[in-house]
């Protein structure tokens, strides 16, 4: 039905800079595509409350979106897949640039977290089942492809143009999968409310 929901969220010090980097872009993007209305209040020690408005699904799609982003693969339980991408250092240096790296565990049903190294290296673990992980890997890429190329705002446009074959296509950057043999159901929310929506592509 209509009715309208509120969810609070508490938001940790460490937590905050996943919602606030590139001038909140992270926000900016779960309050434009969720459907919810969206006030992040920042407390003078360093944490927040994320407050949100809407309706009990879009609440539910939210609730899981910020899952996904705000903690950790481990805090968030065991994931199907873990994909890493590693880049060279000029490459690490552009994706640190892009706002939209930040929305990645926003568009797809994924976790992100990053490693980098003293020497200009980065390292990028994506969690979560195949298609989202495929999706997810297939969108970073574009990051560094095609600078021209549209936003995926709802994570449906850009369809892959050939075979996954389970490596890094950039140059200077390689990636490893490892894969378990577990299954599980993936929450979904309705076509009309993206976030929480994998849009995985050609399997």
């Amino acid at each position: 039905d209509g009715d309208r929901a509120v969810l609070e969220a508490a938001v940790s010090p460490r937590q905050m800079p996943l919602l606030t980097a590139h001038q909140s872009a992270p926000l900016r993007f779960l309050r434009e595509h969720s459907g919810a209305q969206l006030t992040l209040h920042k407390h003078p020690s360093g944490d927040g409350t994320l407050v949100a408005t809407g309706t009990a699904l879009v609440l539910q799609c939210v609730a899981m979106a910020l899952r996904r982003l705000l903690l950790s693969p481990a805090e968030g339980g065991a994931s199907e897949e873990e994909y890493v991408l590693t880049f060279a250092p000029r490459d690490a240096r552009e994706l640190a640039e892009s706002a939209d790296l930040s929305t990645v565990p926003l568009r797809y049903e994924v976790q992100l977290s990053s490693t980098p190294a003293p020497d200009g290296w980065l390292e990028l673990q994506l969690h979560g089942p195949p298609p989202a992980v495929a999706g997810a890997r297939e969108f970073v890429e574009s990051l560094l492809l095609d600078d021209s190329a549209p936003l995926l705002l709802d994570g449906s446009a850009a369809q892959p143009t050939q075979e996954d074959n389970g490596a890094s296509a950039l140059s200077g950057s390689t990636a490893r999968s490892h894969s378990s043999a577990s299954s599980s159901a993936s929450a979904s929310c309705e076509p009309t409310v993206r976030i929480g929506l994998s849009r995985a592509g050609a399997r």
